[in-house]
């Protein structure tokens, strides 16, 4: 049989699985990469006006009606699909951020990092948002409650969005790792500030409202980042 015709093929295969691994280069990273930036664009495609909404309805300065009205306009397949969406793009940086330490060297091995990745966010987010709503339920009103879970859940669609854009920088340009260490540190620092603000102007308007800050957040902040390093450590064991 003649190969002449498809060696030039047959060589560039060969080629490229002689090369180092990288994620840029890899056909998983780059579908999920897709997938993340279709979830968005559809998401505000369907919802033209969904960030000037989420912006409006956290502004100190309207009334809890006009909020209300908001969040009761949002659709729940959306922000669940953003949800979704955020769990996968923080996959995505913790596989990359393995990648640059040397411990994914196939596709195998990344698939295995995003799925473990995407399952510890949703656990850190479900253990937390579990916490917050047991004590929320017994020291709150109920309309304190929900008005807290809509600010959470908004808090994780806007993270969800920052996670993607330094995601594809990351991957993109291949940036170092105390790069990718302080840019992740400050987009959950400033969505820890956002949440301890909102905590603050919801809850704690009352007497004795440091004090009660304080042990909201020892209770609530502390403990999921203990459960989050704990699930870590076990599937860290597991890869």
């Amino acid at each position: 049989m003649d190969t002449t015709v498809i060696s030039p093929l047959i060589d560039a295969w060969e080629t490229r699985n002689s090369q180092p691994f990288t994620l840029i280069g890899d056909d998983i990273v780059i579908g999920i990469l897709l997938l993340c930036f279709l979830i968005i664009a559809f998401a505000l495609a369907d919802r033209s006006h969904y960030i000037h909404q989420l912006i409006y309805g956290y502004s100190f300065g309207h009334s809890r009606s006009q909020s209300d009205n908001i969040r009761t306009s949002r659709s729940f397949y959306l922000r669940t699909t953003l949800i979704l969406q955020s769990f996968i793009s923080f996959a995505l940086i913790i596989a990359y951020f393995f990648w640059r330490k040397g411990y994914i060297t196939d596709s195998t091995q990344c698939w295995k990092y995003i799925v473990a990745g995407t399952v510890a966010a949703g656990l850190y987010m479900f253990v937390k948002f579990l916490l917050y709503l047991i004590v929320n339920s017994t020291l709150y009103s109920k309309k304190q409650t929900d008005a807290w879970t809509q600010v959470y859940g908004d808090t994780f669609i806007f993270a969800g969005i920052l996670f993607f854009v330094f995601a594809v920088v990351c991957i993109s340009f291949e940036v170092s790792l105390p790069f990718v260490v302080i840019g992740m540190s400050s987009i959950l620092g400033l969505i820890e500030i956002w949440l301890i603000i909102r905590a603050f102007h919801i809850f704690f308007t009352k007497r004795y409202g440091l004090l009660q800050l304080f042990v909201y957040l020892c209770t609530l902040e502390i403990i999921p980042l203990l459960v989050i390093g704990k699930i870590l450590l076990q599937l860290s064991q597991i890869f």
